[in-house]
């Protein structure tokens, strides 16, 4: 028998991505950008003995394909990695030019590594919606090349999802980075990314750009 994995995840993933019947990759960024880009989210972070301070973040679409992890799937494989990054990847993602199809057939094992994270959307934008958080300390993680200055997380059975957001030299907060890490049993619970890490108090606003 021929049997094929990747196939295999292919139709479980089919069934079982939150919202998609027939999942595309233009369904997923179109719950991207409903739900996340269409509005600016305001948190106020508070660390026990300091003052609060507040982070306005904006989820642009531009950072749709950095945060879903498009490029990383592709920068191997491809001599035109700019074509599935910022606008310009979001722009060919609702042209059609870039698919599901397309990053599978690209590249297949790196495909199914970040399925995972396609697949708990919903999380995602629950933590980002309502999420514990930490002040992240790059030195704390040694050999990670993660640049977040904050984690928001959400544990979600034994799976912690992962955003990070940082400053700007101007001021201007951005989301950074989003990822998938299962729990770890040991002292560092729930992943290394958050164990060691400051806790913050944590109080969000979620408001319609229209508005």
């Amino acid at each position: 028998m021929n049997f094929s994995f990747s196939g295999l995840l292919w139709s479980v993933f089919r069934k079982i991505l939150p919202g998609m019947g027939n999942p595309t990759l233009q369904n997923l960024a179109s719950r991207y950008e409903d739900e996340l880009a269409s509005k600016k989210f305001t948190y106020t972070f508070q660390e026990k003995g300091h003052k609060p301070f507040t982070a306005v973040v904006d989820f642009d679409r531009s950072a749709f394909c950095h945060l879903m992890s498009i490029g990383s799937i592709v920068k191997d494989v491809t001599p035109d990695v700019d074509e599935f990054c910022g606008m310009k990847g979001w722009d060919n993602i609702q042209d059609g030019r870039i698919t599901f199809k397309m990053l599978r057939q690209l590249n297949a094992s790196q495909f199914e590594y970040y399925f995972n994270e396609w697949q708990m959307i919903d999380q995602m934008i629950e933590t980002i919606n309502n999420p514990s958080a930490v002040l992240f300390d790059p030195a704390k993680v040694p050999g990670s090349r993660l640049k977040s200055d904050i984690l928001l997380y959400g544990i979600y059975g034994n799976r912690t999802v992962h955003v990070g957001i940082s400053k700007d030299d101007d001021g201007t907060w951005f989301a950074r980075s989003y990822f998938v890490r299962e729990n770890a049993s040991d002292r560092a619970y729930p992943t290394k990314y958050i164990a060691s890490m400051k806790p913050l108090k944590v109080r969000v606003k979620a408001s319609s750009k229209k508005a």
